[in-house]
């Protein structure tokens, strides 16, 4: 760091009577839950233990608290609490030592604001996991040495064996020792469990939390954590190097455990703290220390702007300003030239799809996304009621940002259905997201309630001037409404069948061809100079 490291500052925060007070509290966890909370710091311009602010030093405290309090995990409020008790300690520390700007009054003034009326601001009492009031039997180092020295040498053996699989493509086996690492040292740190005496629940406990903040392994990878671990254990037993009786119950436990764990990791991406902060910088292609200026005046605008909260942070848009003076040209220009707002690799790690299990997160992305800001599907023509049903603008609008949703859906899923990256968002949401509104506004029907004569009756009005690929993304539109349960799949099909006939015309104001919609092309206005 530009003043001193973390690493030093951790040397003396080691020996501290504030580290002492966390009686069992695991080293490993400790270090994690400290060094997470400075390098997120970091990565917004504050290096330096000096440039802390109360502002930045209380959002990602209370953020910490949040993302352990949130994770879908039984002791998760446990957690909270322990990893709380850990930076309030360590901030304590670095306050009273001078590394902090912030004094240890400002620094006990700020804890006891988070703290206030809540669990956090209990008394510390010895680290007790398995929740027996016992709390754990005394860590003794020697044991975790010997342990680890003992399935290092298994993985070794296994390695050097023609029974090794190799499934990350290292075959020196460091992938597997890696796992095995935190296997062992966590089962003893956090449990004081040994690999004879490992539970379900000590095993639950490591892979649902510290492999899912500590295992950073891209996606493939992920999936062959389970299998490895599988493959080894048949070796040892199979090399009476651990029993089998042992061995099989640990594999029944991995496998069982496994869908949890992936989803926690995938889910993970979306809410830890560092790892959202991370994406923002990369997304730049940022780096210290050669960008630190630009880092540094990142991290003011990214906490103006709320910065973990904000979808529109992470998916590049930046302030809500420089949308408002686009044009729906620019606009579409926009979403169609920035392959990572709407994952040109679905593959990556930070793959825009998981948006898909947050419907909240979901709505707030559509939002932004809107093709139609101007409401222009208000002021067009509509019946006034059919039945008992009449026509108002709150329904109208409902449905409305309903039709984008859905529409960003199909985007993001475009390759489950057979279509290219290279498909430009801007026209597929609005394309998608007219019909909706067509059919709001004519038939006064919400997708569930589309009937096949209004079907029909659209695919009338359309036909002539829709080409075979636009009939194609309706198509698959209609079939992933049925696969979602929006519509049934008897209705999906006799939509279909309605749509399909052959021409090579244009749909509504744009043109497909060669499986790419392509704007019209508009008479360039001249751009307003801001003042």
């Amino acid at each position: 760091m530009a003043g001193v490291s973390i690493g030093e500052v951790l040397h003396f925060y080691d020996e501290s009577d504030e580290k002492k007070s966390l009686i069992g509290y695991p080293n490993g966890r400790m270090l994690t839950t400290i060094t997470d909370f400075a390098a997120t710091l970091s990565y917004i311009g504050m290096e330096d233990f000096k440039l802390w602010t109360e502002k930045n030093v209380e959002y990602f405290l209370s953020e910490t608290i949040s993302y352990e309090e949130n994770l879908d995990i039984p002791n998760a409020k446990a957690n909270a609490f322990h990893a709380y008790k850990t930076l309030a300690a360590f901030l304590t520390f670095a306050a009273k030592k001078g590394y902090l700007s912030l004094s240890e009054k400002q620094i006990g003034k700020l804890l006891s604001k988070v703290e206030k009326g809540t669990y956090l601001a209990d008394p510390v009492v010895p680290y007790d996991p398995e929740g027996k009031g016992k709390g754990l039997s005394k860590f003794q180092e020697k044991t975790i040495r010997q342990y680890l020295e003992l399935t290092d040498k298994w993985a070794d053996k296994y390695v050097s064996s023609p029974n090794y699989v190799d499934l990350f493509g290292s075959s020196d086996g460091n992938t597997l020792k890696l796992i095995m690492y935190y296997l062992v040292v966590n089962n003893y740190e956090v449990h004081r469990k040994t690999p004879q005496t490992w539970t379900k629940k000590s095993i639950a406990d490591i892979m649902t939390y510290d492999f899912v903040k500590q295992l950073n392994f891209p996606e493939q990878d992920r999936d062959q954590i389970v299998p490895t671990l599988v493959n080894f254990m048949d070796y040892l037993a199979d090399n009476d190097l651990l029993k089998r009786e042992k061995a099989e119950k640990y594999q029944r436990f991995f496998t069982e455990i496994e869908p949890k764990m992936l989803k926690l990791m995938r889910d993970d991406l979306l809410v830890n703290p560092e790892k959202l902060t991370i994406e923002e910088i990369s997304k730049r292609g940022w780096s210290l220390p050669e960008d630190a200026e630009a880092i540094s005046e990142f991290g003011e605008e990214y906490m103006k702007n709320g910065a973990l909260e904000s979808s529109k942070e992470r998916l590049k848009f930046e302030n809500d300003d420089d949308y408002g003076d686009m044009d729906d040209e620019d606009f579409a220009e926009l979403l169609d030239s920035d392959a990572d707002m709407l994952g040109a690799d679905a593959d990556d790690d930070g793959d825009p799809r998981q948006i898909l299990k947050n419907p909240e997160q979901l709505r707030q992305v559509a939002e932004i996304y809107d093709p139609d800001k101007n409401q222009e599907f208000l002021r067009g023509d509509h019946i006034d009621s059919k039945g008992l049903k009449t026509w108002n603008e709150t329904d109208a609008m409902k449905n409305h940002a309903r039709g984008v949703q859905l529409a960003l859906k199909f985007f993001l899923l475009r390759t489950d259905y057979g279509l290219g990256y290279d498909l430009p968002s801007f026209e597929t949401i609005q394309a998608i997201s007219q019909i909706v509104d067509h059919f709001y506004n004519h038939f006064l029907e919400t997708p569930e309630e589309w009937k096949t004569q209004s079907m029909i009756t659209f695919a009338g009005i359309i036909r002539g001037h829709a080409s075979s690929e636009g009939i194609l993304i309706f198509t698959n539109f209609f079939r992933m409404l049925a696969n979602d349960r929006i519509i049934s799949i008897e209705k999906s099909q006799k939509f279909i069948d309605t749509l399909h006939w052959k021409n090579k015309k244009t749909l509504g104001s744009f043109s497909i061809s060669k499986g790419k919609l392509k704007r019209k092309k508009k008479k360039k206005k001249k751009k307003k100079k801001r003042k």
